[in-house]
Formats: structure tokens, C-alpha cells, sequence
């Protein structure tokens, strides 16, 4: 069933009459309601981009000890994700993560970086 025309008017009507009211009411209830907000963003992008609820983000983080699966630092720890496949691969600290990416994800370039740190450490 859709709305009438007139009333799709007369609401349009009412609300441009009443724009500096509804901007403070809908102002104020975001300001009461953020971190609800916050939260049900942060859900939506979890399933949306991972497939994943909060409670699986946390269950790994515990899992992980809250540390880095790479340099097991404890610091803010992002989702590491397989581009191909899309396949959550655990939580990385921010910068383990971007390496990871600036070697694009290759298991030769990593092992490469690993043998020129080697022979850099034989020199000194």
C-alpha cells in the first residue's frame, strides 16, 4: 500500500514548517544515542565486510591473547583478511597489516626481506 499523495504533501509541508525543530530533536537524540550508533555501525561493517559478528571479533581477540599475530605487540588490532579469497586470517596490529600490504601479501617478497635483513646483519 503506498501513501497518498496528499499526505506525502502534507508531511513536506509539516516538516519544512518545522525544519529548526526536527534538526534539534534529531541532533539531540544522536548526541544521547552515539555510542548505540557507534556500535551498530561497527556490527554492520563487520558482517558486511568479513562475515563476522562482534562476538567473533572478540572470541579471536581472546584467542589471540590481544596481541599482534605477527609482532605480538598488544596494541589496536585490525582484521587481516585474505583479498582473494576474503578469508579472515586472524588480528594484526595496524602496522603488521600494512606491511603485510606493501609486500602485497607475497610469500616470496617476505622472505626475500627476511634474507636481505640476514646478510645486512653479517656485514655488521
Amino acid at each position: 500500500m503506498t501513501t497518498p499523495t496528499w499526505k506525502k504533501e502534507a508531511n513536506n509541508r509539516w516538516f519544512q514548517k518545522n525544519r529548526e525543530k526536527m534538526r534539534a530533536y534529531r541532533k539531540e537524540w544522536y548526541r544521547q544515542n552515539k555510542e548505540k550508533i557507534k556500535g551498530q555501525a561497527r556490527a554492520r561493517h563487520l558482517h558486511r565486510k568479513y562475515g563476522m559478528t562482534e562476538e567473533e571479533y572478540q572470541r579471536l581477540c581472546i584467542l589471540q591473547e590481544w596481541q599482534c599475530a605477527v609482532c605480538g605487540r598488544e596494541k589496536e588490532l585490525t582484521i587481516d583478511h585474505d583479498h582473494i579469497t576474503g578469508g579472515v586470517r586472524g588480528l594484526l596490529c595496524g602496522d603488521c597489516n600494512r606491511a603485510l600490504g606493501l609486500f602485497h601479501e607475497d610469500i616470496a617478497n617476505l622472505n626475500s626481506a627476511a634474507q636481505y635483513l640476514e646478510r645486512g646483519k653479517e656485514m655488521q
